[in-house]
């Protein structure tokens, strides 16, 4: 299954809404929009040339694998051509932290259709998550972002 997932925050103009929203993140927290920092916050969301700044995933959430070292016959990331730059990703199993699989450079309109894990699990179900890292021009990272998935070893 498909999914297109856009990240980052798009605040409209004229009346703020009554419940706060969770706005970009800062050290790790996420920064609550209020009618005090409102038009600070949009400043900052936006780049140089005045647009705002995203994130636009393009992927599947279901991984599967017949076995742990089998290509994936389900899996694909591209890294959609209105982002703003180059891109790399890491699948990470949040409970212990462990990388179980990195991309290479995905530059804008590139695909991924196919996925071998860099570790062999056992099989179960699994829910990793894939850390974006959003590159500048100098391949450095500018921000990340996180999306997580379902991931299925078969046997």
């Amino acid at each position: 299954m498909a999914a297109g997932v856009f990240l980052g925050t798009w605040l409209s103009g004229g009346e703020t809404d009554p419940e706060p929203v969770v706005q970009q993140h800062v050290g790790g927290r996420g920064v609550i929009a209020t009618e005090e920092n409102i038009e600070e916050l949009r400043a900052q969301r936006r780049d140089d040339d005045g647009r705002f700044r995203h994130y636009r995933t393009r992927m599947s959430n279901d991984w599967v694998f017949q076995t742990a070292t089998s290509p994936s016959t389900n899996v694909f990331v591209e890294n959609a051509p209105s982002n703003p730059g180059t891109v790399f990703f890491d699948v990470v199993l949040p409970d212990t932290g462990e990388v179980i699989f990195s991309s290479p450079y995905l530059p804008l309109g590139a695909r991924i259709d196919s996925i071998t894990l860099d570790v062999e699990l056992p099989p179960g179900e699994y829910s990793p998550v894939v850390i974006y890292h959003l590159l500048d021009d100098d391949y450095e990272v500018r921000t990340t972002v996180s999306v997580g998935i379902n991931l299925r070893i078969l046997e």
